[in-house]
């Protein structure tokens, strides 16, 4: 589809490295390290798809890049289930 695609987890044997063009060893519930990544490598946007641990990181890259994504509030609802 023409996506350059870059995925981060704190697992070296990560499955889902081998599905990316490039990639990095960091914990995605890190945000500030994840966003240093997303900044480095000028991403255009961000999911954290099949996982809530990374939903409140990928919210956090797109408010702070100022990308389209979920809000963070609405991630911080979906991380604590009773709000």
């Amino acid at each position: 589809m023409g996506y350059y695609t870059l995925a981060l987890d704190k697992n070296p044997d990560s499955m889902g490295f081998s599905c990316a063009e490039d990639y990095k060893v960091i914990d995605i519930v890190d945000q500030d390290s994840c966003l240093k990544f997303a900044h480095e490598k000028c991403i255009d946007g961000v999911i954290s798809p099949a996982t809530e641990y990374g939903v409140l990181s990928a919210a956090y890259i797109a408010k702070q890049l100022n990308l389209p994504g979920l809000h963070y509030s609405v991630a911080k609802t979906v991380k604590n289930k009773y709000l």
